[in-house]
């Protein structure tokens, strides 16, 4: 019997949501640094970068999960 995929969404939220946001935060962080360079590309780059994973974790934690309720795949089944 496999997980119901609201159930699945759950328990993956709860046991990696935490790990996805450290991760995250961590990235973000040491990207930032990069915006105190004197050199503009680097500077532009230490903004962007942390921008583009900020933006991909808040996707992975809302938009992934409304589509997987909209398509409703089937896990665990064979």
């Amino acid at each position: 019997m496999g997980w119901h995929y609201r159930d699945a969404n759950d328990r993956t939220i709860m046991t990696t949501g935490l790990a996805m946001t450290t991760t995250t935060g961590i990235l973000v962080a040491g990207f930032l640094i990069l915006i105190f360079s004197s050199f503009r590309p680097t500077a532009d780059f230490g903004l962007l970068a942390p921008s583009t994973i900020f933006v991909a974790l808040i996707i992975d934690l809302t938009f992934l999960p409304a589509l997987l309720g909209l398509i409703k795949p089937k896990i665990g089944e064979d």
